[in-house]
């Protein structure tokens, strides 16, 4: 048997009247006018490591939403779980929790402080 996730969207009256188009598997629970307050949905980013300049990649804080998990200054991938607080939806319309992953690149560098051993090479 082969689950299937229904997407939950959240949609004005004026906007379910108006649509052109409907989402497969979705359920549409319309709402009345301006109920919910409609969020910006976070997205994946590519960052530089000289960018961070030392300072964790992170999804930004806000009073909509909840991020847990913890960036890092490492190469790397670092996934976020954001979940909506009461009475938000994304701006897609949608209310289920989403993963947000930060993608860092770039060289690691290692910058030489006076009276630190140097790095030996061997070969």
């Amino acid at each position: 048997m082969q689950k299937r996730h229904i997407k939950h969207i959240f949609i004005d009256e004026t906007d379910y009247e108006n649509l052109q188009s409907y989402t497969p598997n979705a359920l549409y629970m319309v709402i009345g006018n301006n109920s919910m307050i409609t969020v910006p949905k976070p997205s994946d980013r590519t960052i530089n490591v000289e960018s961070l300049h030392g300072e964790p990649c992170a999804v930004p804080e806000s009073d909509h939403y909840t991020v847990i998990g913890t960036g890092g200054t490492a190469i790397g991938e670092y996934k976020f779980m954001v979940y909506l607080q009461n009475g938000r939806r994304w701006n897609d319309y949608t209310i289920d929790p989403i993963i947000v992953t930060y993608t860092v690149t770039g060289e690691a560098v290692y910058t030489w402080q006076f009276g630190d051993n140097l790095p030996i090479v061997l070969s």
